[in-house]
């Protein structure tokens, strides 16, 4: 006899046509939720215009469970005897109307101390069913705060799918043309190599793994991972591991900050930032689509407002303006 539990906030018994040993399993959950301080009736509230007979509610302070049950011999289910107990609490604010029952992630949105109660209502009503002979599958069995996860163990559960192009033996997919494997540095790529790749002003160190056509790239103490295309792996770098930025990152933090001096009229600080970026000639992007914007700082998106405008360099612009008719660069002052 199998039962299940689910995000430490739900457990039950489902598709059992045992009527003695599930009715006999609820009575002992039942027993050791009063004696551990738990207030168990049954559910009055006519819905629909009858009263809902197989569902029960318990309370402890403001941690509730609803319980659904199918184990009472009126009922007739011989093939599908079974009850579940879902955990929750309204304290926290809902967006569903008709309770925290209803949330789509209950144990996750609970305060600290109701989780651990949460938890340790989890475990005793397991621990009864197991009195009771009930077993639980290892990949339904977990009871408390999630564990991480390293990233190849999400990427070799990917593997172990049924997505066709991973092939059997070889723990990846069969690599792309020689494209999708050059790195920023024109070195070739191998899967599970070592390399380095550009995050949040630093350079990093972790592994590549190929994954249909792109890169994971996994990295940090618990795995973090990113997929990545070939052009943002480096292999070989060049400089020292630390902080530093691309040419191109730092104009665009100067045009931001040039952009809020703006934005507050700080004007000296604005005319100093103008110095800096405008050591060359400097020109705004037009794009005639979607009604007519500026091109933003460093390209992504569009604004009609031209203090936010990005600047781009004569070379970047014309190759820009080249691939697309509907976009015009004008010098800036």
């Amino acid at each position: 006899m199998r039962a299940f539990t689910s995000n430490s906030d739900r457990i039950g018994i489902s598709h059992t046509d045992g009527f003695e040993a599930v009715s006999g399993a609820y009575r002992l959950i039942i027993n050791n939720l009063r004696a551990n301080g738990w207030k168990v009736r049954k559910y009055k509230k006519s819905d629909r215009g009858y009263i809902s007979g197989h569902w029960a509610f318990a309370y402890n302070g403001h941690l509730k469970i609803r319980i659904t049950k199918d184990c009472d011999k009126k009922h007739n289910f011989s093939w599908n005897y079974g009850f579940d107990f879902d955990l929750f609490e309204d304290v926290s604010p809902c967006d569903n109307s008709n309770g925290g029952v209803y949330k789509s992630h209950r144990f996750n949105e609970m305060p600290y101390l109701l989780k651990l109660l949460s938890i340790k209502t989890v475990k005793l009503i397991k621990q009864c069913l197991i009195d009771c002979g009930f077993e639980f599958p290892d990949e339904y069995s977990y009871v408390g705060f999630p564990k991480k996860k390293l990233a190849t163990d999400v990427i070799k559960a990917r593997n172990n799918s049924a997505r066709a192009h991973i092939k059997p033996g070889m723990d990846r997919a069969e690599y792309s043309p020689w494209t999708k494997r050059s790195s920023q540095d024109g070195e070739l790529l191998e899967h599970k190599k070592t390399a380095y790749m550009r995050y949040n002003g630093r350079l990093i160190r972790g592994t590549i793994y190929y994954d249909n056509g792109n890169w994971i790239f996994v990295y940090g103490e618990y795995g973090a991972y990113f997929n990545v295309q070939p052009g943002e792996i480096i292999v070989n770098p060049e400089v020292k591991k630390g902080r530093f930025f691309s040419e191109r990152t730092a104009n665009g933090r100067l045009q931001s900050a040039l952009s809020r001096a703006l934005k507050h009229t700080d004007y000296l600080r604005a005319h100093q930032l103008k110095q800096i970026i405008m050591k060359e000639k400097m020109f705004r992007i037009w794009s005639a689509k979607h009604g007519g914007g500026w091109w933003c700082i460093n390209g992504p998106g569009y604004t009609t407002n031209i203090n936010c405008a990005g600047l781009f360099k004569i070379g970047e612009a014309e190759r820009l303006c080249r691939k697309d008719n509907e976009l015009t660069m004008q010098e800036t002052a």
